[in-house]
């Protein structure tokens, strides 16, 4: 779509890039022409055109995914046509409803604790140069 939308190479050029026909690559284009013109529009933003690029777009997908796994929880008959274990289904949602808090900045960033030095231990009652 970059090539495309960059607009420095013909299509045939692009086909034979790709190793397809140019008829192919004219199809492609008429597919996907709103992304094209987006990516055209913002060609600096590597993630131009990439719908989860966006975080909007993020949430509402993981939202959407948590909202289908509580109605199919909410159905046993419905769970198990699907032939997902309740439990497998609920951490589905657990994570995608978790994804959607660190998306929105509701949790705190994981932090990694670097400790350098030496640990001194004294254990009551234990003189700890016996153990060595």
């Amino acid at each position: 779509m970059r090539d495309l939308a960059q607009g420095e190479m013909t299509q045939g050029q692009i086909a034979k890039k790709y190793g397809v026909t140019q008829g192919a690559i004219s199809q492609f284009a008429d597919r996907n022409s709103d992304q094209i013109v987006e990516i055209a529009a913002d060609l600096n933003n590597q993630f131009a055109g990439i719908a989860f690029a966006e975080k909007a777009n993020r949430v509402a997908e993981l939202s959407n995914d948590a909202e289908k796994v509580g109605e199919l929880l909410a159905d046993p008959a419905t769970a198990a046509r699907a032939g997902v274990q309740y439990a497998e289904m609920a951490r589905v949602r657990q994570s995608a409803l978790r994804a959607i808090s660190e998306e929105l900045g509701q949790l705190p960033s994981r932090m990694q604790v670097q400790v350098t030095g030496s640990l001194d231990v004294q254990v009551n009652g234990v003189d700890v140069g016996d153990l060595k």
